[in-house]
């Protein structure tokens, strides 16, 4: 099944993600709302591919800074079975 276009209902916190990942999978789509002015602000909130990859990367390297991630990683690496800490 091909899906050619989209209508997202709604443009709060959750519908507006929604909207952003078809638009970064160039599925065209529409965003409704009860006014034209939340919708207006909910596009405002929508990021592109690369500003999601700058938000994931900056996670990854506050998460890899730290002791236990770092010790799930040596577990890992030693055993080959994940460490849950």
């Amino acid at each position: 099944m091909e899906i050619k276009k989209v209508v997202v209902i709604g443009s709060g916190t959750i519908s507006s993600k929604i909207a952003a990942h078809l638009c970064n999978a160039n599925i065209p789509e529409t965003l409704l709302d009860l006014k034209t002015e939340i919708s207006e602000q909910a596009r405002d909130k929508i990021l592109s591919e690369d500003d999601l990859f700058k938000l994931e990367l900056g996670a990854f390297m506050r998460l890899i800074e730290t002791k236990e991630t770092q010790d799930r990683i040596k577990h890992t690496l030693a055993t080959g079975k994940p460490l849950i800490n």
